[in-house]
């Protein structure tokens, strides 16, 4: 792998057809913000993601600032912006916002995004029940709103484990010289997006493997799990020495379950990228 890493040979597989995920981030200014990006970059701002699905990253990013609203302007102290009135706003634009209490408010959004969904929707409905019994009935229709769109949010992940670490799950088949790798992309328990690459290759098939997730991971625009899940077939050792993350080869109960989902997810797209081929053939004959 070192050999292949430092000569770059023919078949190693190049992430030519780049995907670029989306991520919610939260900028390192006087006056943090909310916003989705592409591109993740060392300028001391808090990344969260990957997002496969932008309707998903939008709606996640669009809850947390009516939920936890950051600064939603220009930030320049003056007449009150738009989304200040709609409670989507901070409000630099209208009073002294202190350090503190923007620390506050991302700590908040770092809880929810980090697993903290169900602790949010009790205290949403606490407040519309308080809202209630107050007879506040239009602020208590706009909870519940609220609690509509965290419920849209997280019906739409499909959880997988009981287990809300973040992690990434690997796995990988070979026929023919093709190669089919899947990696799905897990968040506090949930599948949050996927991604496939079938290829042709020769040489080792682990060595080609690892290869490509050592460029998939090192590519600035990829943000690298907690854990790393693998088949016994690739090199734990190398792997998290090279990436410099936790990287685990599961051996029972639901971790190793996961894999083999995976697997045949893996299985599934080579056989698809086959009778594409035959089908070609078929019809260029």
């Amino acid at each position: 792998m070192t050999l292949i890493m430092k000569y770059q040979p023919p078949y190693n597989v190049m992430l030519k057809e780049e995907i670029r995920y989306l991520y919610i981030k939260i900028t390192n200014e006087q006056n943090p913000h909310l916003e989705l990006t592409k591109e993740i970059e060392n300028d001391g701002g808090h990344y969260f993601g990957p997002y496969a699905s932008r309707y998903m990253a939008t709606e996640t990013l669009e809850l947390i600032q009516k939920l936890y609203p950051l600064c939603h302007c220009s930030g320049k102290k003056g007449r009150p912006c738009f989304y200040y009135h709609l409670g989507m706003c901070i409000g630099p634009c209208a009073r002294n916002v202190s350090p503190e209490e923007y620390n506050d408010q991302i700590k908040k959004i770092k809880q929810f995004l980090n697993g903290g969904q169900k602790a949010v929707k009790r205290e949403i409905k606490e407040r519309m029940q308080n809202q209630m019994e107050a007879l506040e009935f239009e602020r208590a229709k706009e909870t519940h709103a609220l609690l509509n769109i965290l419920d849209r949010v997280t019906e739409k992940q499909k959880v997988i484990t009981r287990d809300f670490g973040h992690r990434d799950i690997v796995h990988f088949v070979g026929s023919d010289n093709y190669c089919a790798v899947q990696i799905f992309f897990v968040r506090n328990g949930a599948i949050v997006g996927r991604t496939a690459k079938v290829f042709e290759y020769t040489g080792e098939l682990s060595e080609v493997v690892e290869s490509y997730l050592v460029q998939f991971y090192m590519h600035p625009n990829h943000l690298e799990p907690k854990e790393l899940l693998i088949p016994d077939t690739l090199d734990p050792t190398l792997l998290a020495k090279t990436l410099d993350i936790k990287v685990r080869v599961p051996k029972k109960g639901e971790k190793k379950a996961l894999l083999e989902l995976v697997h045949e997810n893996a299985k599934s797209a080579l056989e698809a990228h086959f009778k594409m081929i035959t089908y070609k053939s078929k019809v260029s004959e």
